[in-house]
């Protein structure tokens, strides 16, 4: 446990994290943008938490 909450041990497991940001991207296609094309950098990571949530910042 120490080692989640020092976020030095992080899921390996599915769902994969490419998936949860196609999913994201997809989600927001339309709303915030035209069409995901449009997304010119992504940074994505996984961590454990009691809160299970995502987090997106958008900048222009």
């Amino acid at each position: 446990m120490a080692l989640i909450n020092a976020g030095e041990l992080r899921p390996t497991t599915k769902p994969d994290i490419d998936n949860l940001a196609k999913g994201i991207k997809d989600g927001l296609s339309k709303v915030i943008w035209h069409d995901d094309s449009q997304v010119t950098e992504l940074v994505a990571r996984k961590w454990y938490s009691d809160n299970p949530r995502a987090e997106v910042t958008i900048e222009w």
